[in-house]
């Protein structure tokens, strides 16, 4: 689903626009996205807000708020973060890095008022900004409800590609993480303080869950469902 129909760059300033806010409140960790926002909104107040201080009542009704959807966020945080600011009566504008429905989404779930991509142009940035704060829906319904219908699908696939790990005792999930770290039977037996036996039960056990034949597929499962990540 396309979440933008231009990726203009180069749009003009608006210009002799009268902002119809008080405040615009960016949530970023990165100076250069917050200094290019307030080069591509002239005339804007821009306050910056960590989000940290999401709950500190900085905002204020008829204000907007744009979220670097850029960053790592925990899915704990999201609703946290807008659903904060949307009780203080501000509109809430996230901003991707890529055209990713799914991060979409999950930003309207936790109730962003609107979702753009970095690509967006100067002019499509500006008028977003001035229709939420003037009270105006962007996000129409049989978009949002498609985006959000998406998601659910995705977390069910999800939740049918971790069922078999979940079935995995927590002594078993450790010797797959310590497998999976390129550890031996022995060296697991070792740190683990259990006999040899004890593991390799331990890991005929994983491989009978997860319905593979060799440490090596199981491993390899774990990654592709997401089970284990590269930073794990």
């Amino acid at each position: 689903m396309e979440l933008r129909a231009s990726a203009t760059t180069s749009s003009p300033l608006p210009t002799a626009v009268s902002p119809p806010l008080a405040q615009l409140h960016v949530v970023s960790g990165r100076r250069l996205f917050t200094e290019l926002l307030g080069q591509a909104l002239p005339g804007f107040t821009m306050v910056e807000a960590r989000p940290e201080r999401i709950g500190s009542g900085l905002a204020r009704r008829g204000d907007v708020v744009i979220v670097d959807g850029a960053q790592r966020w925990r899915e704990s945080v999201m609703p946290e973060t807008v659903l904060s600011f949307r009780a203080q009566g501000a509109e809430v504008l996230v901003v991707l890095a890529g055209n990713d429905p799914i991060s979409a989404a999950r930003w309207i779930e936790a109730g962003a008022s609107a979702v753009l991509t970095e690509d967006a142009s100067v002019g499509e940035l500006h008028d977003a900004v001035v229709r939420l704060a003037r009270g105006e829906v962007l996000l129409g319904v049989a978009v949002r409800e498609g985006l959000l219908a998406n998601l659910r699908v995705r977390r069910h696939e999800e939740e049918q590609r971790h069922a078999p790990f979940r079935t995995l005792t927590k002594r078993e999930s450790a010797v797959l993480h310590h497998l999976a770290e390129g550890a031996s039977p022995e060296e697991i037996a070792r740190v683990s303080f259990v006999s040899l036996n004890t593991v390799r039960t331990q890991i005929r056990a994983v491989l009978t869950k997860l319905g593979v034949n060799s440490v090596v597929a199981a491993v390899a499962a774990a990654y592709r469902t997401g089970w284990l990540s590269p930073t794990d």
